[in-house]
Formats: structure tokens, C-alpha cells, sequence
């Protein structure tokens, strides 16, 4: 339908109730950012208001054309891309919405009615989706487009209110959407940075002494970065008669200098550097000249002692409960600057809570409760135990033995390193393989500061692998 504009006067430069965020200024001598020219010019984009006797649904892609060709996106290939998957650039379909909205194909032209009311009714929801599952399903996780893409949202609803294009209600609902896309605009830039950053040192360390506990447990052609599909991973898990070993597996856990830990069994430091084989000899003598002034440096496996220093932790803890699951960062706690005392009776013995009182002066700590809903596949967000697990755990309709590790209810505590925790924020999701540290001899201890009731200890966990990350505000 063709559009017909009133010539009223154009909106005032300062327009109450749209939310501007200051840009972000670049360091000198620096080249601006796209958003920091926009934010420079999107006052002077000036369009007469449009008619109020058209539908509702004409006036928005109106207003997307406006948008388009005011910025000129076209210019930018990258952002050209996600403004394709935010589909408002077909005017002649109602395709590029249902895009937009995050939906699969209808069959019926009412049916896409329908959900376009929905976005004029719901539009915050809207936005919360197409900023979570949606950018997900899409593959929108490039670097790139993790940055840019709330930053091309919030432009685009600040052109819509500052050119009255919807009714105050859905006005309305554009400006509750701004926490949402401010929300993104943080989390976002976080998930390539704790790609990054897990499974960190600690983690790599733990499965260089005691070896993978998921082989029992495959993901296939998954990029951890949350993107790619990754809400339907193809697995293949063990029957679902699984015997849970009670007593750690010696010939796993090994002992200080076994293999793992850069010994000779382990291959590292065994392998002689010399040519084989029918190579031409200018070739060999080229190689061994080579050798000789450049020497040969190889990465150090991950080490224990690099990050504890001295420490009984292999003496006294080994893996225990292994769990795949998806969860919620809780909360974030800093090293202990103080160590409790230990009973000076058993300083002659080697003590597990010693070891962890330790591990608490020097890791960061992470708490993880469970995210059940995250997917709206049950076989893809339901967690899993792992059939390598050592220890007791809870098991569906069935009693369950106290102290048993329940995944359905229970928070986990992770160790991570201080360049991990940076990354973290409270809130956002991580789904992965848990690995818990479990006491070789799960004796009684004292609690600690009430007298003589006894508890089991907390168990602390190491993430194996990442599989997806998630924002705070992920919805489905």
C-alpha cells in the first residue's frame, strides 16, 4: 500500500521518553565507531510524520525503509547481514517480520497477522527474543554482530519513538525494551570472551592428572560459542542402566609423577627430534641447521603446581560426580583473605579440608544453580550424569541416599582463576561437563564455628568442557 505523509511539523531534536545512551567515546587517534557517527547524526534525520490512517504493519516497514536508507547499512556488509536477519527489509511480504520475530514459516497469511499483532502487543518480548534464541538459531555469533547487533536494535526503536510510528502502547513497550538491549550490549561482548577463557588453567590441569571423564558422553560439531545450532546437539550416551562406581578408580587417579602429569607414559619429553626415512640428505643437513640456531620450544602441559604451588590435592581428592548440564551463575566470591583453624590433632594427618580451605585462599569461586527451561526441547535441557561418576547420586522416583549429589536441585561450586572470573557476570548461563572433586576418604568433618555437629564438606567442581553460553535474559 502506498504511503501518504501529513506535512506536520517534524519531531522536536529532544523527544522525552526514548532512552539515550551516551556513545562511546574512542581513545585519540582512534577511528570512530559506526554507532558513534550514528549517534552524531540520527538527530538530523528528519522524515514528516507517517499517516495515521494507515495500518499499523504499513507504517513500520515504512519506517524500516526510512531507517535503512537514512544510515545507509548497506555500506557496512556485516551489518547489512544482521539487518537481513532482522527482516524488516521486505515490504512487500510479510517474510522479513516473521524474521524478525523469530518465527519458522506459516502456511497461512492470518496466521502471520496474527503474530505481527502479537509484536505490536508484546513488542519487549519481541526484542528479548530476537536478542537471545533467535540471534542463536541464526547463527548470529560472529564477533562482529555479538557487538553490533544491540547497537543496531536501539537505533532502529529510537528512530520508530522519535517518529511517533506506533501507538502509545507499543511505544510504550519499545521503551521497556531498552534494559533488554542494554542487557545484551554488556552480555553479549562477554560470551567470546569467556570462550575464551573456560575451561581455564585450573580445569586443564584437573583433566591433565585424571584424564577426560566423559567418554561415555560425545558431543559432536558444536562450537561452545553458544551460536551455531548448539540448542540441539547430536549426542550419543550410554545406556540408561548406568552403575555408578562407589570408590574412586585408582588406575585413573594415579599418583604424584604418574602419567598425566608429564611423565614418560604420558609421551611428553620422550620423543627423539632426528630425520627418518628416504629424505634427501641436503634436505636433512637444511633441517639440522635449522636446529641447531633456532631451538626447539614446545608448550608446558598444564600444571597443579604452577597454579597451587606444593599441594596434597591429588593425595586427597579425585573425581567424583560427573555431570552435563546447563547452569545459572548465582554468585561470585573472592579468595578467603583468612584460613579457618584445623584441629591440632589431626595436623599430622593429611586432611582433605586442609586442601580445601587452601584451594579457597587461592581460586575464585563461582556458585551454579540449576537452568531447567533454558531449551524447549526436554531431551536437549535436561541434565545427565555421566557414567563415569564416582559417588551417590539422586535418582528419579527413587529414595535417595543423603549427601547424594542431586543435578535437579542442587548448586555446584566451580574454581576458576582470576582471568576467568573477570569474563563471568551473575545471571548468565553456562552449559557444560561439571566435574566434582570428591574426598578420597569422605570422613565427617566439624563444621566450621558450631561446635561438634559434623557435615560432609562442600565438594568443589572444575568445567571440563563448554559447550554453550547464555545471557541472563535468554528466553525461548
Amino acid at each position: 500500500m502506498p504511503r501518504t505523509r501529513g506535512r506536520t511539523n517534524p519531531p522536536s531534536n529532544s523527544i522525552q521518553g526514548i532512552r539515550n545512551s551516551p556513545p562511546v567515546q574512542p581513545a585519540s587517534g582512534q577511528k570512530k565507531h559506526w554507532w558513534d557517527e550514528w549517534q552524531s547524526a540520527e538527530q538530523h534525520h528528519r522524515f514528516p510524520p507517517y499517516a495515521s490512517h494507515l495500518d499499523p504493519f504499513d507504517r513500520f516497514l515504512e519506517a524500516a525503509k526510512d531507517f535503512q536508507r537514512a544510515n545507509k547499512i548497506h555500506n557496512l556488509p556485516y551489518l547489512q547481514s544482521i539487518w537481513d536477519n532482522v527482516g524488516i527489509i521486505f515490504p512487500n511480504s510479510l517474510r522479513g517480520f516473521r524474521n524478525f520475530l523469530g518465527l519458522t514459516a506459516l502456511a497461512a497469511e492470518d496466521r502471520d497477522e496474527d503474530r505481527a499483532v502479537r509484536f505490536f502487543d508484546e513488542p519487549e518480548r519481541s526484542i528479548q527474543l530476537f536478542l537471545s534464541s533467535y540471534m542463536r538459531d541464526q547463527g548470529m555469533m560472529s564477533d562482529r554482530k555479538l557487538v553490533a547487533t544491540p547497537h543496531l536494535v536501539r537505533f532502529f526503536l529510537r528512530f520508530l519513538i522519535r517518529h511517533k510510528t506506533l501507538s502509545a502502547a507499543t511505544t510504550q513497550g519499545l521503551n521497556n525494551a531498552f534494559s533488554i538491549i542494554d542487557l545484551a550490549a554488556e552480555e553479549l561482548l562477554r560470551i567470546p570472551k569467556i570462550s575464551d577463557g573456560l575451561p581455564d588453567e585450573f580445569a586443564k590441569a584437573s583433566e591433565n592428572y585424571w584424564g577426560r571423564k566423559d567418554e561415555c558422553f560425545v558431543l559432536y560439531d558444536l562450537d561452545k560459542n553458544w551460536s551455531a545450532g548448539n540448542s540441539k546437539p547430536k549426542r550419543r550416551t550410554a545406556d540408561r542402566t548406568v552403575r555408578v562406581r562407589d570408590e574412586p578408580d585408582t588406575k585413573d587417579a594415579g599418583g604424584w609423577g604418574s602419567a598425566g602429569w608429564g611423565s614418560v607414559a604420558s609421551g611428553w619429553g620422550s620423543a627423539v627430534w632426528e630425520p627418518t626415512g628416504d629424505w634427501p640428505e641436503d634436505i636433512v643437513s637444511m633441517a639440522e641447521s635449522s636446529t641447531k640456531n633456532t631451538p626447539l620450544s614446545l608448550p608446558l602441559p598444564p600444571s597443579m603446581f604452577k597454579i597451587l604451588g606444593p599441594t596434597a590435592l591429588p593425595l586427597t581428592h579425585a573425581p567424583g560426580v560427573v555431570e552435563y548440564s546447563m547452569r545459572r551463575i548465582k554468585s561470585l566470591v573472592p579468595p578467603s583473605k583468612t584460613l579457618p583453624q584445623l584441629d591440632p590433632s589431626r595436623a599430622w594427618v593429611l586432611a582433605p579440608e586442609a586442601v580445601e580451605n587452601e584451594l579457597e585462599a587461592r581460586m575464585y569461586r563461582v556458585v551454579m544453580t540449576p537452568w531447567m527451561d533454558w531449551d524447549a526441547n526436554p531431551a536437549v535441557a535436561r541434565p545427565r550424569i555421566i557414567p563415569s561418576t564416582v559417588g551417590a547420586v539422586v535418582k528419579p522416583r527413587k529414595p535417595s541416599t543423603p549427601g547424594a549429589h542431586d543435578m535437579f536441585n542442587d548448586d555446584i561450586t566451580l574454581l576458576v582463576g582470576p582471568e576467568a572470573m573477570e569474563a563471568l557476570k551473575i545471571g548468565m548461563g553456562l552449559c557444560g561437563t561439571w566435574v566434582q572433586l570428591a574426598r578420597l576418604k569422605d570422613t565427617a568433618v566439624k563444621k566450621r564455628g558450631n561446635g561438634s555437629d559434623t557435615t560432609k564438606g562442600e565438594r568443589y567442581w572444575y568445567l571440563q568442557e563448554l559447550v554453550a553460553i547464555l545471557p541472563s535474559y535468554w528466553i525461548i
